[in-house]
């Protein structure tokens, strides 16, 4: 009867064994899997990013551009009223000469 329990008990003991074996193996490729999963998302991510920091970098020169032409508007403005004035200031004094 001892060696029918130790038979059944190693029987037993065997299957178990083989289950688990089976989940490690189940485990293993799960974590495979998801390491693959981290690696795609991690890539992806970096060319996300690398896009996105294109994308900065061409706002920033249109940005930059934009800027300066409004730096030169101002420029061009402040030396057109500059004039506008003299010419203001010359009408007068004609004006003023033929009165």
């Amino acid at each position: 009867m001892d060696q029918e329990i130790k038979q059944e008990f190693e029987k037993l003991t065997s299957i178990i064994q083989q289950g688990l074996k089976k989940h490690d193996d189940e485990i293993e490729n799960l974590a495979v899997m998801t390491q693959r999963g981290f690696d795609e998302a991690k890539e992806e991510t970096s060319k996300k990013f690398a896009k996105t920091d294109e994308r900065i970098d061409r706002l920033y020169t249109n940005v930059d551009g934009f800027i300066h032409m409004h730096q030169k508007l101002d420029l061009e403005l402040t030396a057109l009223r500059g004039y506008y004035k003299r010419l203001e200031e010359r009408l007068e004094k004609l004006e003023t000469a033929q009165l």
